[in-house]
């Protein structure tokens, strides 16, 4: 039973809800029980009685992510792989992501295989969606600068967007996972300008008395 992006309500919510005092001892006996009913083989037979003690956790209505939107699916002629494609921004760089399905788990950037970035840190955050969405090895993923400096901090994530937002449009059933797990934000923050005779964007004057 999917019960992705909701949660059971409060106790609060279900004091109002049942009109009633509930003690923290009642409130963990229900919360028990209902994670053991959802765990039944016929819970989805009961789906309106639990969803009655779940509320969603999504953001807003109608805006579910922030940035750019999942891209449409394409048909690749000849290998009968579907394909999605998107192009994302992070600060001043540009990228183009294509994530196809049914493939060999093939993973470049700018023509490099991963084993160029020597980052652990760099490598977990270009596997992150396909490990949230247990996809390891059988996506063929290619990602490429296209314009701005880049950076070894910025083209990790910037790649990490575009293919979180391809495997939502190929996979929608993921969608909550990549969502529930920031993979689908776009990062808004922008590199501060330099302010003149500074030495940084907030770096002041050394102030001296004398």
């Amino acid at each position: 039973m999917e019960l992705l992006g909701t949660e059971w309500i409060s106790q609060q919510m279900l004091c109002s809800k049942m009109k009633e005092k509930i003690t923290d001892e009642m409130y963990a006996h229900l919360i028990i029980s209902l994670d053991y009913m959802v765990s039944l083989p016929g819970a989805h037979k009961e789906w309106d009685f639990i969803f009655e003690y779940r509320k969603s956790v999504a953001v807003g209505a109608k805006d579910v992510i922030f940035g750019a939107k999942v891209p449409p699916i394409q048909l690749v002629e000849g290998t009968n792989q579907r394909m999605a494609k998107v192009e994302v921004r992070l600060k001043a760089s540009f990228a183009e992501v294509e994530v196809r399905d049914k493939g060999s788990g093939e993973y470049t950037v700018d023509g490099y295989s991963l084993d160029v970035f020597r980052s652990l840190q760099a490598r977990e955050i270009f596997l992150a969606p396909l490990i949230v969405t247990d996809l390891l090895g059988k996506l063929d993923i290619t990602g490429k600068i296209t314009d701005g400096p880049g950076g070894t901090s910025v083209i990790p994530r910037i790649i990490r967007y575009g293919t979180s937002l391809c495997i939502a449009a190929l996979f929608p059933e993921h969608f909550d996972k990549l969502r529930l797990a920031g993979l689908l934000t776009s990062d808004p923050r922008r590199r501060e300008r330099y302010k003149i005779n500074q030495k940084g964007a907030r770096a002041k004057w050394i102030w001296k008395k004398r």
